[in-house]
């Protein structure tokens, strides 16, 4: 059963349905399905990343690594990637079902928009 954000792009599905074999369809609902399933995780290791970096600083960024116990490579030249690679972990790790990247990417990159969202309303 799809959540308010599969159902948004649910209703996007009658395009795709022109375009796509009812196979790759299939897989495009399974895909949905798993996004809109770690969204609600995404927000929250979102919220708790943005709240431990409020200035964006190299350090705060380095010290969340180490409170996570991230031990991969962080780019720190550019600050948006370090973060993005650290919350996919996060979300990763804290997941009990494994999900690939592009899972992982897709409902941070809406956990995100949806952060931005509440702090301009």
């Amino acid at each position: 059963m799809l959540g308010p954000i599969g159902k948004f792009f649910g209703k996007v599905l009658g395009f795709f349905k022109k375009i796509f074999s009812p196979r790759q369809l299939k897989n495009f609902g399974h895909v949905l399905d798993q996004i809109d399933k770690v969204v609600p995780m995404a927000f929250d290791v979102v919220q708790t990343l943005a709240d431990l970096t409020p200035t964006r600083a190299d350090d705060e960024i380095l010290a969340a690594a180490r409170q996570f116990g991230f031990g991969g490579p962080l780019n720190l030249d550019s600050k948006e990637n370090a973060l993005r690679d650290l919350a996919r972990f996060i979300l990763q790790k804290t997941l009990r079902e494994r999900i690939t990247d592009s899972v992982a990417n897709a409902a941070l990159e809406l956990a995100v928009s949806a952060l931005k969202a509440a702090r301009e309303a």
